[in-house]
């Protein structure tokens, strides 16, 4: 008997259902498109699709539980020295290994894992953090994460954590120039505070366009 992930659900996908929005976008034509042409010579027997998709699982749930056993909490795992690193700021962790992974988490059938995740992400997500947090990373990775957390489970205290999220970004849109059109490039959370731009010498180019509106 599969695992309740909440009691307190809003409207929640099918697993086919999350699959099938990814086509006709790029990760779509790769997950979906035709197998490249064989080279001349004998044809390499096919494996058959049950066997890479067991593969697949089993290397994605070894990752994972080197995340979980080393660095459960924390940003992101040191695979070298098995260590720990928050992505943002020092001392300041998001989860964000445990965010982005709800959605691959709930496709993969791990229930439990899902429920894990939903459970420290209600515990222990802080978004009003006192860090000066980079608005592209934290838009695609915090606020996406819990969003497709969200559209995964139904449970809706991502719905409102990522909502809570993004409203304590918003300075780095409220506070830009309005000629630029373009968001400050970080942002302090617990202050609803963006400092000036510090753009990287070649600018902002890849980011700016996910960020701006319009």
């Amino acid at each position: 008997m599969r695992p309740n992930l909440s009691a307190d659900r809003g409207r929640q996908l099918s697993r086919r259902s999350l699959l099938g929005s990814v086509t006709g976008t790029a990760a779509g034509a790769v997950l979906f498109s035709a197998a490249p042409a064989a080279a001349a010579g004998p044809a390499a027997p096919a494996i058959p699709d049950a066997t890479v998709a067991t593969q697949v699982l089993e290397e994605y749930l070894h990752g994972w539980r080197g995340y979980c056993d080393r660095a459960w909490g924390y940003d992101e795992l040191l695979p070298v020295t098995g260590g720990h690193h928050d992505f943002f700021a020092p001392g300041h962790t998001f989860g964000l290994s445990i965010v982005e992974a709800l959605d691959t988490l709930f496709l993969m059938g791990q229930d439990e894992e899902v429920t894990r995740c939903c459970d420290w992400i209600d515990a222990h997500l802080d978004p009003a953090q006192n860090a000066d947090t980079h608005v592209f990373e934290a838009v695609i990775r915090v606020v996406g994460g819990l969003l497709a957390g969200f559209g995964a489970t139904g449970r809706s205290s991502l719905l409102a954590r990522a909502r809570e999220f993004a409203d304590r970004l918003l300075p780095a849109f409220t506070k830009s120039p309005p000629a630029s059109r373009t968001p400050r490039s970080t942002c302090a959370p617990a202050r609803s505070r963006a400092p000036p731009c510090r753009w990287p010498r070649r600018g902002p180019v890849s980011w700016s366009s996910a960020c701006s509106p319009g």
